[in-house]
């Protein structure tokens, strides 16, 4: 991945993505074990996608309270990689931000 950032052909559309897994957003195709409603309707960081080509689903939830934690200094290496790999304006900010969320997420969230 960082000889592809380096190479700059990762598309602005997936940075997006793969920053939001390095930041703790686990994907699953099929709809997760938990309770996606609360008092407003939904919960605020579970996510749905639609792809009409197959009419595919998947689903995007934040790790489970201890997963972020177990494997937070490897993320944020990760992250500090394709940073230092990157000259692509939107993947320094997507990574940026993800660095960011992931270094707020308190140990063992």
């Amino acid at each position: 991945m960082v000889e592809f950032a380096q190479q700059n052909q990762i598309s602005d559309a997936a940075w997006t993505v793969v920053a939001a897994g390095l930041s703790g957003d686990q994907y699953q195709f099929s709809k997760p074990a938990l309770d996606t409603t609360s008092a407003t309707g939904s919960a605020p960081q579970f996510k749905q996608y639609h792809i009409s080509a197959g009419n595919q689903n998947f689903y995007a939830v934040p790790l489970p309270g201890d997963g972020a934690g177990a494997d937070r200094a490897q993320r944020l290496a990760i992250l500090d990689q394709l940073l230092a790999a990157n000259s692509n304006p939107a993947a320094t900010e997507a990574l940026k931000t993800a660095r960011t969320l992931l270094s707020a997420t308190p140990p063992g969230r």
